[in-house]
């Protein structure tokens, strides 16, 4: 499944695309506390539809967003509930620093564990296929 939801203009844009027990989420451009409540949103009309369990989230960003400490605070509130929905983790398929330090700084603030980062989406994947799940 793939989402382009054009409210995203003023707050970054996201692509998500589910590929087996991963959601990936492809966000690029700069977002603020607005633009992650949107995404939530989003992310949570998906989740209703696919009804996954033990999966994991995969955050692809682009390397030059930026987000607000208001942001990265609303972005951890999302993963604890992602976690409710049976979110077993968050792989970062980012090296930049700064996205490094977004999602780190989110996962502590929501005690979702971050569980790699990796250079391409590949890795990722293979990744959660290898994990021993139900």
């Amino acid at each position: 499944m793939v989402v382009n939801d054009p409210l995203f203009s003023a707050h970054g844009l996201s692509h998500y695309q589910q590929q087996g027990r991963a959601i990936i989420h492809c966000p690029s451009g700069s977002f603020n506390k607005e633009g992650i409540i949107e995404q939530h949103r989003v992310l949570l009309g998906i989740l209703e539809k696919q009804n996954l369990r033990d999966w994991c989230f995969i955050e692809a960003p682009s390397a030059d967003g930026l987000m607000t400490e208001a942001a990265i605070f609303e972005l951890g509130q999302s993963y604890m509930e992602l976690a409710r929905h049976g979110c077993l983790g968050v792989i970062l398929v980012q090296t930049h620093p700064l996205q490094k330090m977004y999602l780190s700084k989110a996962c502590g603030y929501s005690a979702l564990p971050w569980l790699l980062t990796t250079d391409t989406l590949e890795k990722a994947l293979e990744f959660v296929k290898s994990l021993s799940l139900p």
